[in-house]
């Protein structure tokens, strides 16, 4: 997408309506599950915090899922999951009706407002984010052809990132190399 369809959507976003969370989307808690009584499989196990610790052999989300981790210090964080997930200390948000509210474009409008999520934590002891923090929130709803283009664009982006953040990895894995090389046997030089 160029720029100037960057900028046309852009413009075309003042011409929109907005809507508490609670009047888009459903909201649904994860199923805790006892580390004992995990099944070795190939579903990754989502709780609160921002990797995946486990694989179990049973999923509870199909995929497409959006979720926010509900408890301790990562309460708050959103994530999306194309492949079917086992979510455990976390809550799913889905759009009631894609036609109107696409799942990606949700996710990103969540995404950046990651911070404020966060900060809805209750203080004291462990932080927690409940579903019902998020009910009011508002939501810009654009028609679904912006959110698409919008989609794109942000996806484009997030791939870039991915690319970025691997090359940057194997860089430093070459820098380290090198160092080592260098440094440990400068007499081979």
């Amino acid at each position: 997408m160029s720029v100037s369809n960057a900028n046309s959507i852009k413009n075309s976003l003042g011409k929109i309506s907005h809507y508490p969370l609670k009047e888009l989307c459903t909201f649904s808690r994860g199923k805790w599950i006892k580390a004992e009584l995990l099944t070795p499989g190939k579903y990754p196990v989502v709780t609160s915090g921002q990797r995946i610790l486990e694989y179990h052999n049973e999923f509870n989300r199909e995929g497409q899922s959006i979720t926010i981790a509900s408890s301790g210090a990562y309460a708050g964080f959103v994530n999306f999951w194309d492949e079917p997930i086992y979510l455990s200390n976390a809550f799913t948000v889905e759009p009631i009706d894609t036609s109107i509210l696409r799942v990606k474009f949700l996710f990103h409008f969540l995404k950046n407002n990651q911070d404020f999520i966060h900060n809805l934590s209750s203080t004291g002891g462990v932080p927690n984010v409940y579903p019902h923090d998020l009910y009011e929130m508002s939501v810009p709803v654009p028609p679904t052809d912006i959110q698409d283009a919008i989609i794109e664009i942000l996806e484009n982006f997030m791939s870039l990132e991915s690319l970025l953040t691997n090359e940057l990895e194997l860089r430093r894995q070459q820098l380290q190399y090198y160092r080592s090389s260098l440094l440990d046997h400068p007499e081979e030089i």
